[in-house]
């Protein structure tokens, strides 16, 4: 009866302390299944099968790019790329069609190839699939002379008003590849070369490259059967098979160094230094890793900046950095930094010693790899050309994704280091010094991405009738929400809505710079970007870093946003690190580093602060929190580590806060872990004011020799509902869209309604061509009127802008991320999550009828309008308004020398943690030395002195010693002793067994677990009425299961049930049940 006592208390003991939740389950999953094909006209077809995808989408991917134009006429592949829209079918253009179809339709060329991408919801998969069978089908034969000549003019003016990003990457180019590579040439070709192309020569390059036969078709989304026989029989499938022109062959650079130097179209110079990349999937997925690890490690080395950046095409890639020093930093400086970050990659991965930064920095390249890999096959990003680009090349495209991860899975801390030292050193790298040219300056900072191909919006003529009657409804995709409130005040939004193992974690506050009190600007970024990890949770930490957690940090001007990202199975390290970051985070000397940081950009130069300075104030009112928020040069000179823990304090706080996890994941076991993790925070934000911004038109001008005229117009939006403004405002955005396809004075004029907080506007702005500022100032002027004056125009304008809204409002995304960034957009504004799909049909039930307050809103004469560029156009601009700018000075330093707070001067210290606690999971590989009790009942079957069994009932204690595995599970000793009596015909008989066995435990903590046992079993039977006591051994056997219930500290408690039989002994079989507790 004691030893039952002991058990109950051990087991109510454990029953009381707070239980960890159940890790998710070690594996990585795609609910994706993607399989190809090849159909008997020499088609490929890659079907993605996604359960969860909102939308369909149709891949058309040609064997045929830039490296295929003829070499006196550069850019022919280009222009043909637009040539393939302009079809006419059933009396519309292709372009037209997709219009009335497609929820999202575009088309790049490239080095290697022509893709064609369009996005539709399910039920429109049959008319996607039928435009590009008509698009293949009839290539130029129904393109008339007039349309030819149209399309070669607009693709003259892109070339015109070429994007920065397309320029860079041909220099870039030029200076990477070797003399005589077919990637050295131009994409888009020259105004010259595009112009002196005829129909004849457009045509005949189409009919020798655009075949079923040099092409794969992607299909992506939740196809069902009957669409799959569609796919398989219809449409694309029946074209038949034709000649086409072989792709010209591509060899890849070897790796060998060379130094160059090459002018570029840039304000400031730059570093890039680059590695080509080798075809085989598995090491293509290692060096790509090990890129990006670099950049980290080369932007602690410098204070500027460090960019990954893939250059090159499919068939012979390369991958690089971009390095821009900062504005104190020396061009040689920076150059020293990119040397001894390239040298501490191999370096560091070389200290593989258990727990060393070696080990870690290898987990976490290792994880994150993976991460990204999964992260590219989410819906609605560039998957599905990725996927076609493998087939091009002769891969099955599920086989070169599984050797990608299989390739990052397999590779240990030694392969790592070994290939970092053979593939990416700088003796093997291409390294460019890119000059700034001394051209015009183009007054903006460069993005080097891939430029986004924009056809422009070529619509139908509506009927005007459409316009006074409700539209009809748009399919929405059920999105899987669930949303509650813990009673702590703070709010759980889970969106287990992906097929891709992937999860995105954002715990956002209702907080922003809008919120500092006006003496302490810059303690929102600071109290954000320096709160860092208590170094008691280093366990915590070293377990997120090693499942490749990636913390973010957004301070935006009414919110702050903590993120976490990673692969599904690590939730519960995820959701740990976001834990210990946010709630037991603290600050050291990064809050000195983020204030010296802010301190040198106040001291910097700015040209551009009196600019928005004034904009600004114009906009939002001079005392508006808007004017000066978020604004470095507003910055307080004196803020320390006690601000930024004041302003944490304030409103860092459950009640102020939204826990947002979106992508593939168990959302029951989520909201266990947020319990456990998050249940207990306490706390009340402060109340936060919420003036309304107050505009003042304006007109701003600052005048200086720029190759362009930069524009921006802000509107007030009063009086009407937000449906009617989001119509609105895509009026506009159809009217700036005009800008380029009618004048081709622009790349990038754009429009929108700019929803804040505490402000509503409409907003216009991008850049002009300086030499035709004044006549797209004059088309802008004139279609806004017509809007307000002529009402078929509005009607017509109205009923293509209210189906645009309808659609990009219903249109889900597949990206855990874009879900996420979704949500918090809409937590920031203080609307209900997934807003967006409600206001669709609100969008679809106005009418024109309802629009007049909207419309009336659009008015150039209120709006602040301001404009950088030359003098002379600049102001004949604002003469098309009827206005006269005021000019902005050039800006001078604004920091004063009685700072206060000067370099050097630290306001925190240091402290090295006395002992480090547990970390919250258990860790994800675990290798030390386990010691268990295990107390309960025990029952054997005795063979003595009568042929049937007797049953002995006692208690039994065992202990165990043994040791974690790497491959997982246990191994070690168990030493057990019971003491059993017989209380039927041996009186007073007591049965002593003891075993010394080995064990191997399979299973995880915290959950159900099997061990197996064998070895020694000794067992001494004494029989007090006839006076003897036996004794025997023999070899012992048995099996357990278990399972652990709840933790304590660092132990588990559960229960157990034992079967063993014992070979060659008296003992025909015991069983033992009771309570576990092992650490």
């Amino acid at each position: 009866m004691r030893a039952l006592s002991i058990a109950g208390l051990l087991l109510c003991g454990c029953l009381a302390a707070p239980r960890v939740p159940a890790s998710p389950p070690r594996q990585a999953n795609l609910g994706l299944a993607i399989s190809s094909y090849l159909l008997a006209n020499g088609l490929r077809v890659v079907l993605v099968n996604d359960p969860d995808a909102p939308a369909v989408q149709v891949t058309m991917r040609y064997q045929v790019g830039s490296v295929d134009d003829p070499a006196d006429h550069p850019g022919m592949a280009h222009l043909v790329e637009h040539l393939m829209y302009e079809q006419v079918l059933d009396g519309e253009s292709l372009l037209a069609r997709f219009e009335d179809v497609a929820t999202f339709y575009n088309a790049t060329t490239t080095h290697d190839a022509t893709t064609y991408v369009a996005r539709a919801s399910g039920e429109h998969l049959e008319d996607l699939l039928s435009l590009e069978a008509a698009r293949v089908q009839l290539r130029c034969g129904s393109i008339t002379d007039s349309t030819f000549a149209r399309e070669r003019e607009v693709v003259v003016n892109e070339l015109t008003l070429r994007d920065q990003a397309t320029e860079i990457l041909g220099s870039i180019a030029q200076a990477l590849y070797p003399v005589g590579h077919p990637y050295r040439r131009n994409v888009g070709g020259t105004v010259d070369s595009v112009a002196a192309i005829t129909r004849d020569q457009a045509c005949a390059f189409a009919d020798a490259h655009y075949a079923p036969n040099n092409a794969v078709l992607v299909v992506s989304g939740k196809i069902t059967p009957a669409q799959e026989k569609t796919i398989f029989g219809k449409y694309v499938a029946q074209v038949p098979k034709r000649a086409v022109v072989a792709p010209v062959p591509i060899y890849q650079v070897p790796f060998q160094p060379w130094f160059v130097s090459a002018p570029v179209e840039i304000d400031d110079d730059a570093l890039l230094v680059a590695w080509p990349v080798p075809s085989d999937a598995r090491l293509r997925a290692k060096i790509r890793a090990f890129v990006v690890a670099m950049a980290t490690l080369i932007d602690n080395e410098i204070a500027g900046s460090v960019t990954p950046i893939d250059l090159g095409d499919t068939r012979s890639p390369m991958v690089g950095l971009v390095i821009f020093p900062a504005a104190n930093e020396t061009f040689q400086h920076a150059r020293d930094g990119m040397e001894r970050g390239v040298a501490r990659l191999a370096g560091g991965l070389d200290q593989t010693d258990e727990a060393s930064f070696g080990e870690l920095a290898f987990d976490r390249i290792q994880q994150s790899a993976i991460y990204q890999l999964y992260a590219a096959l989410e819906d609605g990003g560039d998957r599905d050309t990725r996927l076609a680009s493998y087939t091009l090349a002769g891969g099955d495209p599920r086989t070169v994704f599984q050797d990608e991860i299989a390739g990052l899975r397999d590779m240990d801390a030694y392969e790592a280091a070994a290939l970092a030292r053979t593939y990416l050193t700088l003796q093997s790298a291409k390294v460019v010094v890119l000059d700034a040219t001394e051209g015009k300056k183009r007054g903006s900072k460069v993005a080097l991405t891939a430029a986004i191909h924009d056809l422009g919006q070529r619509r139908r003529t509506p009927d005007v009738a459409e316009a006074h009657h409700a539209a009809s409804a748009v399919a929405q995709h059920a999105v899987a929400m669930k949303t509650r409130t813990l009673p702590n005040g703070l709010r759980v939004v889970l969106l287990p809505s992906t097929s891709v193992p992937t999860v995105e974690m954002r715990l956002v506050f209702g907080v922003g710079t809008a919120d500092e009190p006006a003496d302490k600007r810059g303690v929102a970024q600071v109290a954000a970007s320096s709160l860092s990890w208590d170094m008691r949770y280093l366990k915590d930490l070293m377990l997120f870093a090693a499942v490749g957690g990636t913390k973010l940090v957004d301070v935006g001007l009414d919110r702050t946003t903590f993120a976490a990202h990673g692969v599904d199975m690590n939730l519960d390290f995820l959701l740990a690190g976001l834990r210990r970051w946010v709630r037991e985070g603290t600050y050291d000397e990064s809050v000195d580093d983020a204030v010296d940081a802010q301190r040198r950009q106040r001291k910097k130069l700015d040209d551009d602060g009196p600019f928005t300075d004034a904009w600004r104030t114009a906009v939002f009112g001079a005392s508006h929190p808007y004017a000066h928020a978020g604004l470095a040069r507003h910055g307080s000179k004196t803020l320390t580590v006690d601000d930024a823990a004041r302003f944490r304090a304030a409103y860092y706080t459950p009640d102020n806060a939204t826990l947002v996890i979106a992508g593939q994941f168990d959302a029951e076991l989520a909201d266990r872990w947020i319990d456990y993790l998050f249940a207990d925070w306490t706390g009340h934000a402060h109340r936060r004011s919420s003036p309304r911004s107050t505009l003042a038109p304006a007109s701003i001008a600052k005048l200086e020799d720029l190759g362009q005229v930069q524009l921006r117009v802000a509107m007030p939006a009063k009086s009407s509902s937000r449906a009617a403004q989001l119509v609105a405002a895509e009026m506009l955005s159809e009217i700036a869209g005009d800008v380029r396809h009618q004048l081709g004075a622009t790349y990038d004029l754009s429009a929108q309604l700019a929803e804040q907080r505490l402000s509503l506007n409409y907003f216009i702005a991008g850049s002009i061509d300086a030499s035709r500022a004044s006549s797209a100032l004059e088309l802008l002027r004139d279609r806004i009127h017509a809007l307000q004056s002529d009402k078929d125009v509005a009607a017509r304008a109205f009923v293509l802008a209210r189906s645009r809204v309808m659609t990009r409002l219903t249109s889900v995304t597949g990206s855990a991320a874009l879900l996420a960034q979704q949500v918090e957009r809409d937590i920031e504004m203080g609307r209900a999550p997934m807003t967006d799909l409600g206001t669709a049909a609100d969008v679809g039930k106005l009418t024109i009828d309802q629009m007049s307050a909207a419309l009336a809103e659009l008015s150039l004469d209120g709006a602040v309008v301001a404009m950088r560029g030359p003098a002379t156009d600049v102001t004949s601009a604002f003469a098309v308004l009827g206005r006269k700018p005021a000019p902005i000075a050039v800006a001078t330093s604004v920091d004063s020398p009685d700072d206060v707070s000067a370099p050097g001067t630290r306001t925190t210290r240091s402290e090295s943690p006395t002992e480090l606690a547990d970390p919250i999971t258990m860790p994800r590989r675990d290798t030390g030395r386990v010691i268990g009790l295990q107390l309960g009942i025990m029952t054997s079957g005795l063979l003595i002195d009568r042929p049937e069994e007797t049953q002995a009932t006692g208690f039994d204690l065992a202990i165990r010693f043994g040791g974690r595995l790497r491959g997982g599970g246990q191994a070690g000793f168990h030493a057990g002793i019971g003491l059993l009596t017989v209380p039927e015909a041996l009186a007073d008989a007591m049965l002593v067994p003891i075993d010394l066995l080995g064990y191997y435990r399979y299973g995880r903590d915290g959950g159900l677990s099997a061990t197996v046992m064998a070895g020694l079993h000794y067992q001494r039977l004494s029989l007090p009425a006839e006076g003897t006591t036996e004794t025997e051994s023999a070899l012992g056997l048995g099996a357990e299961l278990a399972y652990d219930f709840a933790r304590l500290e660092k132990s588990w408690c559960g229960i157990f049930v034992r079967a063993a039989a014992e070979v060659g002994s008296s003992t025909v079989s015991t069983f033992s049940v009771g309570g576990t507790f092992h650490r």
